[in-house]
């Protein structure tokens, strides 16, 4: 079914979206014209011409994560899409990139994986095949047998590499061993693309016994895109980036993020560069900060990004409204007055209207006609907000866990900087590497590092790297990654490791690196405003962080209190009790049932909050597992729940 409605909060990789495609018509037009554009003249071998990168900015709740969905629903398998956020508290590094855009290759985009597409329209165009039916070619290569499949995928690799003899050849080779591989090695290779480090076992599945080396990275996604380009061009879009401004006004992240972009533009080439952010943040923190060399490449393009006229809301409404089961004809839910309301207010976002439809459809006043004394309190706007990242934090460590994999560095990093917010006498804390960071505070400087490490033999260089570097240190890693009985070297090493007066070790439980992950995405949105209050309208990100000082115990955590140097839980070596993950049979499920029971309708954001009322603790994915699991349950989309006998 069509979703009738859709979630307050674009996801950009949401299966299926609701789209008014004349809502900031020149934005879209003007990447599809990008792609278009680096398609010919890759085709032509121009493949020094590039178009300029696009700056898309606009006023907060424009749609500019919900521009992304619309975009890869609109261009389909003519353009392969990546999302990238701004790290908090850390500069992005071309590594960086490129793990998250192979990462991002391996999803999945209207039925088709991508870097299938990729690999599938390389090897039919080096065939001198019809380039635009890639499944088709590749299905057809998999019927046949592993040696003649294979000595057409070499002669596919000779001929790119004759046309384009910069690229990478060995890491093209597994680029187009991937789509004909089981879901074990599809996962190694993918990994191995990434750059990331194998375990034994994976690296035994691919054959090669090193990482791909840091300085190979450039050189990876100049492949990526040069193989690409001619037939479904790169497309990297740059969101939230009002993020990159530094707290001490350095501008710091600001110009490293300005050279990446530069070389992304004067050695990767052929991409299509996509940057989108708030208008008055990037005038203000980002542009007046980069140099003339760095503006010449960063600031191509740019196209603002404007809220809806009022006949786009009342075609909004129009397409939200078409799939429910209407019971009078227009202005239906609304009445005539409150239609006109809403479509004539100025400042109206997509999402203020979404929240003031589900508002009628729930019986409620409009949020625009309720007096400030009588408008609901930002906490259970937060509160929801909250248990929606932590549901996404969940799901991204499934999906490690499911590669072998712990928290991906990076963003584990950027949880101990969100801490900080809340924690304010932990200090501040800066970057180094995506797994190690430099604590400053009163009691004198020390260091986070992050054990991430899947192979012995680097764990062991790294304790040795740490053992030795001065000053007080926390060392972390994950507690469902813990050394395997054969590493036995590694666990002496790691013994001698731990006691080091100067050392503290912490086993990382889940639901620990969880909050550590969910914080960070949670203030990254707030300071994009992102985070809404109950009438629709962006929250400030003080008042999210002193809702999340309220209401989260962070003091308590035990990676805070490490921190703080006050820990006395358990043992430097004693893993972590696991605790039990919330089901359909705890109480926070049951209560969403109830509450359903009562209401007969209601959106998922007002069960959640109701819920989260009822039951301290419970979360939108526990009161979404309980809705999906009952029979009596019947959903309007994927916004609206209804309650029938």
């Amino acid at each position: 079914m069509t979703s009738a409605l859709v979630p307050l909060h674009a996801e950009p990789w949401a299966p299926e979206i609701v789209d008014l495609e004349s809502l900031n018509a020149a934005a879209a037009n003007a990447v599809t014209e990008s792609i278009e554009k680096l398609r010919q003249s890759a085709r032509a071998g121009q493949r020094t011409v590039a178009p300029p990168a696009l700056v898309a900015v606009g006023p907060a709740g424009v749609g500019k994560t919900h521009l992304f969905g619309r975009l890869r629903r609109k261009i389909g398998a003519r353009g392969v899409f990546v999302h990238i956020r701004p790290l908090l508290g850390a500069a992005m590094t071309t590594r960086h990139l490129l793990g998250q855009v192979v990462q991002q290759l391996g999803y999945s985009s209207y039925g088709q994986s991508q870097i299938d597409v990729i690999a599938g329209t390389a090897i039919a165009l080096a065939e001198g095949e019809n380039p635009k039916y890639p499944s088709a070619m590749l299905q057809g290569l998999r019927e046949l047998s592993d040696d003649d499949r294979q000595k057409r995928v070499e002669h596919a690799i000779e001929a790119i590499a004759a046309q384009s003899p910069d690229i990478d050849t060995p890491y093209l080779e597994q680029l187009l061993r991937v789509p004909f591989a089981d879901r074990l090695l599809r996962t190694a290779l993918l990994l191995w693309l990434s750059g990331r480090e194998l375990d034994e076992a994976q690296a035994r599945r691919v054959g090669l016994r090193e990482s791909l080396p840091e300085d190979l990275a450039t050189a990876a996604l100049r492949t990526l895109a040069v193989v690409a380009s001619t037939t479904a061009p790169l497309v990297i879009v740059f969101d939230q980036l009002e993020n990159l401004a530094d707290p001490d006004g350095s501008g710091s992240r600001v110009i490293a993020y300005g050279n990446l972009i530069s070389d992304l533009v004067d050695v990767v080439r052929d991409v299509v560069i996509v940057q989108m952010g708030l208008a008055t943040e990037w005038d203000q923190n980002i542009e007046r900060r980069l140099g003339p060399s760095q503006r010449s490449r960063v600031v191509g393009r740019r196209i603002p990004l404007a809220l809806p006229t009022p006949a786009e809301r009342r075609a909004l409404l129009t397409l939200w409204i078409k799939n429910l089961p209407a019971q009078a004809p227009p202005p239906w839910p609304f009445t005539g007055p409150q239609l006109e309301e809403i479509c004539n207010t100025p400042g109206f976002t997509p999402r203020m209207l979404l929240f003031e439809l589900q508002n009628v459809l729930e019986g409620r006043d409009l949020a625009t006609t309720v007096p400030a004394a009588r408008a609901e309190p930002p906490d259970d706007a937060i509160l929801a907000a909250w248990g929606a990242r932590l549901a996404n934090a969940r799901r991204q460590l499934d999906e490690m866990a499911d590669a072998r994999q712990g928290a991906e560095p990076a963003f584990l990093m950027e949880g101990f900087v969100a801490l900080t917010h809340l924690v304010p006498e932990l200090g501040a804390i800066a970057a180094e590497s995506p797994n190690l960071a430099r604590l400053e505070n009163p009691r004198g400087p020390a260091w986070i590092a992050h054990i991430h490490q899947a192979n012995p033999s680097s764990v062991r260089s790294a304790l040795r790297a740490l053992a030795d570097r001065p000053g007080g240190l926390l060392a972390v890693r994950e507690s469902w990654r813990e050394w395997p009985p054969t590493w036995r070297a590694t666990r002496e090493q790691w013994d001698s490791f731990r006691k080091h007066p100067a050392i503290q070790w912490l086993w990382l439980d889940r639901d620990e690196v969880t909050k550590l992950l969910a914080l960070a995405t949670l203030l990254k949105d707030a300071r994009s405003a992102d985070v809404s209050g109950v009438e629709g309208k962006p929250l400030q990100l003080d008042a999210v962080i002193a809702w999340a000082r309220a209401r989260l115990d962070a003091r308590n955590w035990l990676v805070t209190q490490s921190l703080l140097g006050k820990r006395t839980a358990a043992s430097a070596d004693e893993l972590p009790a696991p605790r039990p993950a919330a089901s359909a049979n705890q109480p926070d499920g049951a209560g969403a049932i109830a509450i359903l029971r009562t209401l007969r309708v209601a959106s998922l954001e007002r069960i959640v909050r109701e819920t989260a009322r009822a039951v301290p603790g419970s979360t939108r994915a526990s009161v979404l597992e309980q809705l999906r699991a009952s029979g009596n349950v019947h959903w309007i989309g994927d916004a609206i729940a209804r309650w029938t006998e």
